[in-house]
C-alpha cells in the first residue's frame, strides 16, 4: 500500500502524444501474445529481451517476436485498421505492459486499442500536454492500450532486439514430420524420469523406417523411453533438446501436425543437425513457428 501522507498529485501524469501507429487489436493479438509469452527472456542483464518486439513488415502486417537466446517464438499478425507513421527495426513491449494487455484484451468484447507514440510526463493542468520541445523522434518510446473502460500506458524498452531471423533456418534440409499429440506425450514421459534442474534435456534418437525415439537419464542412471512413428527424411542420427522448451514450443503450435527442420544434414558426434537450429511449424498454419537451439545429450 502507498503511505497515508503522499498526495496523488505528486505522481507524474503520463501523456502519449501519438505520432505512430494505431490500430485496433483482438482475438488473433491475443492469441499471438499467447504464444509468444513463455519464450520471453527473464534475465535482467539482458533487459532488451524482457519482452516482445513488434516490427513492420509492410502493408497491415506485422511481426511479433520473443526470446530468452535458447528459443525463438514468431507470430505475424494483421492489422487493417491501422493508421499514423510507421518505424524501423522493433518497438519492445515490456513483459509487465504485456501482463496487463493480456487482461484488457481478454475482457475487451470489441478489441482494445493499441497506440505507440511518444512518451511525456508533467503535472500541469489535467487534460494538457507538457511542452515537448524535443525534435520529432523517429521511432515511438512509449505505447497505450484502451480497452472497454481501462487503459495503460508504458514506456517501451529503450534497446536493440536483435536480427532474430538470422538464426531462422532458411533451407530445409532434413525433415521430420510427426503427430503432435504423439510427440508431447513422448516429451511429457521423457520429462517425468527427470530429476534436479541439471536433467532437462531430452534425446531424439531417429532411427530407419522413421521411428523416433524419445528419452532421457535421470539421476538415477536409469533412462525413460519412448518410441513413435514418424516421417523423416534422413535417419541414423540424434539430437537433444530442453524438454521444458520444447513442451512450450509444441503446446504454442497447437496443432495435428509438426513438422521439425534444419538447415543441416546429419553429421557425426555434436554436428550437422545436432548443432544446428531446429524450426518447428504447423503446416496447417503459416502465421507462427518457433526455433529451438539444441543440447548437447
Amino acid at each position: 500500500d502507498l503511505p497515508r501522507n503522499m498526495d496523488p498529485v505528486d505522481f507524474p501524469r503520463i501523456f502519449l502524444t501519438p505520432h505512430f501507429v494505431e490500430a485496433t487489436v483482438g482475438a488473433d493479438f491475443l492469441r499471438a501474445l499467447r504464444r509468444l509469452m513463455p519464450a520471453i527472456s527473464t534475465e535482467e542483464t539482458r533487459y532488451y529481451l524482457n519482452g516482445i518486439a513488434i516490427q513492420h513488415l509492410g502493408d497491415w502486417s506485422y511481426r511479433l517476436a520473443a526470446t530468452d537466446g535458447h528459443r525463438l517464438h514468431i507470430a505475424q499478425v494483421e492489422l487493417p485498421d491501422a493508421k499514423g507513421d510507421q518505424w524501423g527495426g522493433d518497438a519492445i513491449i515490456p513483459r509487465r505492459t504485456l501482463a496487463r494487455l493480456l487482461d484488457i484484451l481478454a475482457g475487451a468484447k470489441d478489441g482494445a486499442r493499441l497506440s505507440f507514440g511518444s512518451f511525456l510526463t508533467g503535472n500541469g493542468v489535467p487534460k494538457t500536454l507538457p511542452v515537448d520541445s524535443s525534435p520529432r523522434a523517429t521511432a515511438p518510446n512509449a505505447v497505450r492500450i484502451a480497452g472497454d473502460g481501462d487503459s495503460v500506458t508504458s514506456k517501451l524498452i529503450d534497446g536493440t532486439f536483435p536480427d532474430v531471423m538470422r538464426v531462422v533456418p532458411a533451407v530445409a534440409q532434413t525433415t521430420l514430420r510427426v503427430k503432435t499429440a504423439d510427440l508431447r506425450r513422448a516429451v511429457a514421459a521423457a520429462r517425468a524420469g527427470m530429476t534436479g534442474s541439471h536433467f532437462r534435456a531430452v534425446r531424439i534418437t531417429v532411427g530407419p523406417g522413421g521411428q523416433l525415439t524419445v528419452s532421457s537419464a535421470g539421476a538415477d542412471g536409469f533412462e525413460t523411453s519412448v518410441v513413435i512413428d514418424a516421417e523423416a527424411t534422413a535417419h541414423g542420427f540424434q539430437i537433444g533438446f530442453n524438454g521444458n522448451y520444447l513442451m512450450q514450443s509444441l503446446d504454442a503450435l497447437g496443432g495435428e501436425v509438426t513438422v521439425m527442420a534444419w538447415d543441416a544434414l546429419p553429421g557425426e558426434g555434436y554436428s550437422g543437425v545436432a548443432a544446428a537450429p531446429c524450426k518447428l511449424i504447423d503446416p496447417a498454419d503459416d502465421k507462427f513457428f518457433a526455433v529451438l537451439m539444441p543440447m548437447r545429450v
